[in-house]
């Protein structure tokens, strides 16, 4: 792909200012397109799903709402493979003033609050996830874990972790993430 649009924008594959200026912030974007039965084309690993998935259900847990297709990227190594990359721009919004929507919906549902673990599997079955089931528990499990061991930074939000902790035990008990809680 990138060998492609560098070609139509008569530009060479490292002149990443050149690409932005002929392709825009869609470039980035247009980069995570692939088509494996195109020769040249990068090669999907097998568990870039995985991970995104676990991405999408430790978002949703945190309460980050900016989950969105331009805060995900893949990696082109040289190889010819293609990967998701590392997750950034992970912050939990929960509890701040605003429309309480998830960026990406998660089975069809955009209100946070009313997100449960039968939207995640919608989800990850969608997305031909047999496992779906068990990588959302594995994942609860360990963000539950983390909330409870982890200290966040001194002006943080002062019930982040309780309120984290207990969006992932919603999720777990089959309950909606806001469930008792005070999202907006």
């Amino acid at each position: 792909m990138l060998t492609r649009l560098a070609q139509q924008a008569r530009l060479g594959e490292q002149d990443v200012i050149g690409l932005l200026r002929a392709y825009g912030r869609d470039v980035a974007g247009a980069l995570q397109i692939w088509d494996p039965d195109i020769p040249g084309e990068p090669r999907q690993p097998s568990n870039s799903l995985e991970r995104l998935f676990k991405l999408m259900v430790l978002s949703a847990a945190a309460g980050n709402l900016d989950m969105h297709a331009k805060n995900l990227s893949l990696l082109h190594p040289t190889d010819g493979s293609m990967t998701l990359s590392p997750a950034y721009d992970v912050v939990p919004q929960a509890h701040l003033p605003n429309d309480g929507e998830v960026g990406l919906a998660i089975g069809g549902e955009y209100r946070h609050a009313a997100i449960t673990m039968a939207h995640l599997m919608a989800e990850g079955h969608a997305w031909g996830l047999s496992g779906a089931a068990d990588l959302a528990e594995e994942t609860l499990v360990l963000v539950r874990q983390l909330a409870g061991t982890e200290t966040p930074h001194p002006r943080a939000y002062a019930r982040l972790a309780k309120e984290i902790t207990g969006f992932a035990d919603n999720l777990l008990a089959g309950r909606a993430i806001g469930a008792g809680g005070r999202q907006p």
